[in-house]
C-alpha cells in the first residue's frame, strides 16, 4: 500500500503535523509513505524516521499550469492508494483529484468536498489545536487516535556541531526569533532591546534566528544594544537552524515557524502571543510556555492589528520584565546545551 501525505505549506504547521505523521504509520504498518511537500517545510519532515520518500516542490512550480502539469502527472505515475490532505485549500485538493489517488481524505470547505472520497467537517477542525486537527484525520483508520501530543523531532542528528566562528562556547545561549510573517504577532522592537539590556551583567549570548526577512530586524536590535548579539538570521539553511538551536539553553519566539522547530527540538521555549490562537497552535512541550496577556481584543487571529484605538494592545502588554522573569526561571531548570 502506498500512502502519500501532502504536508501543510508552513513550517509552523508542518511542525504540528509531526504527530500525525507518526500516528499514520502506526495506523498503516507496512505501507511505504511519502510526504508531498513545498521545498521550504521538507526539512521539518527529514527528521521523522517514519517517511520513507518526500516529493518536494516550489511555490513556482505548483502555480504554473505547465509545471503543475508535469506534477500531476508524476503522481498519477506512483499510483498512491491514499492521500490525507493536510491543507484546506481547493487547489492541493484539485492537484490530488488530478492525480487520480483513489482514495482522498480531507476537511471540508473551500468548495472541494467533491473531490474528496472520506471528508471531515471543517467546522469540527477549526475547534481542536491544529496538531489534533491533523490526527483527527486518522478517525475511521487507527482504533485509537491519540489527542494532545506535543510535536517532536525524534531523528535529530548527535554529535558536534559547526557552530560559527563568532558563537561564544563558553556563554549561555538564548536563542531569539524576533520576527514573524504576521506583523500583528511581533514584539516590539523597542522590549526586545530592553529585554537584551536586561542580561548584559550576565554571561549570556542572544542568537537571532530565522529567514532572510528577520536579518534586518536583528541587525537594528543588535545596534540598539550592548548586550552580545549573534545574528544567524538568513545565513543557514532550515536544516542548520534546526541544530543550531539544540546548542542553545533556551529560545524565545514571536508566534512563528522558528517557534514551534525550537520547542520540537526538545529546548525549552517562550512563545509571545497576541494576536494568535493557544488553544489552536500554542506550545503544548511540558518545557515551553505560551506567555499571553489575553487582553480584550485577543486572540483575533488576523494578519494586521485592527485594534484602532490600541494598536497592538496584545503584544505591548507583554512586557519586557514579564519575558525577562519567565525567562530567568527557564534558565534554572534548563539543562546546558539546550533540552531539559
Amino acid at each position: 500500500m502506498k500512502i502519500l501525505i501532502y504536508s501543510p505549506n508552513w513550517i509552523g504547521d508542518a511542525v504540528m503535523a509531526l504527530p500525525m505523521i507518526r500516528r499514520t504509520r502506526k495506523a498503516f504498518p507496512g505501507a511505504e509513505f511519502t510526504v508531498f511537500a513545498r521545498d521550504w517545510v521538507a526539512p521539518v519532515c527529514r527528521f521523522l524516521g517514519e517517511v520513507d520518500l518526500i516529493v518536494e516542490f516550489s511555490r513556482d512550480e505548483i502555480k504554473s499550469f505547465w509545471s503543475r502539469r508535469r506534477i500531476i502527472k508524476s503522481l498519477k505515475q506512483e499510483d498512491y492508494d491514499q492521500v490525507f490532505l493536510l491543507p484546506d485549500s481547493f487547489s492541493t485538493a484539485m492537484t490530488m483529484f488530478r492525480a487520480r489517488i483513489p482514495e482522498r481524505i480531507g476537511y471540508t470547505g473551500q468548495f472541494r468536498s467533491w473531490m474528496l472520497t472520506r471528508r471531515y467537517p471543517l467546522d469540527i477542525g477549526r475547534t481542536m489545536h491544529r496538531s489534533d486537527k491533523y490526527c483527527h484525520l486518522l478517525t475511521g483508520y487507527a482504533d485509537n487516535v491519540e489527542m494532545g501530543s506535543p510535536p517532536r523531532f525524534d531523528g535529530l542528528e548527535v554529535g558536534p556541531v559547526d557552530l560559527p566562528d563568532s558563537w561564544d562556547k563558553s556563554a549561555i545561549t538564548i536563542g531569539i526569533n524576533p520576527h514573524s510573517v504576521a506583523t500583528s504577532r511581533r514584539w516590539p522592537e523597542e522590549y526586545w532591546v530592553q529585554l537584551f539590556e536586561s542580561f548584559t551583567n550576565e554571561n549570556i549570548q542572544f542568537v537571532i534566528f530565522g529567514g532572510v526577512d528577520a536579518r534586518s530586524i536583528g541587525d537594528s536590535i543588535r545596534s540598539q544594544t550592548s548586550a552580545a548579539v549573534l545574528n544567524q538570521a538568513g545565513k543557514t539553511t532550515l536544516k542548520e537552524s534546526i541544530r543550531l538551536m539544540g546548542e542553545c539553553r533556551i529560545f524565545i519566539s514571536n508566534d512563528s515557524g522558528p517557534m514551534h522547530i525550537a520547542d520540537a527540538a526538545g529546548v525549552p521555549t517562550i512563545g509571545l502571543w497576541g494576536a494568535g490562537n493557544t488553544a489552536k497552535t500554542g506550545l503544548r512541550s511540558e518545557h515551553s510556555v505560551n506567555i499571553n496577556a489575553d487582553v480584550y481584543c485577543s486572540p483575533c487571529e488576523k494578519n494586521h492589528c485592527i485594534n484602532k484605538e490600541e494598536p497592538m494592545l496584545c503584544m505591548h502588554s507583554v512586557t519586557p520584565d514579564w519575558v525577562r522573569d519567565s525567562a530567568k526561571d527557564m534558565l534554572n531548570s534548563a539543562r546546558p546545551g539546550g533540552g531539559v
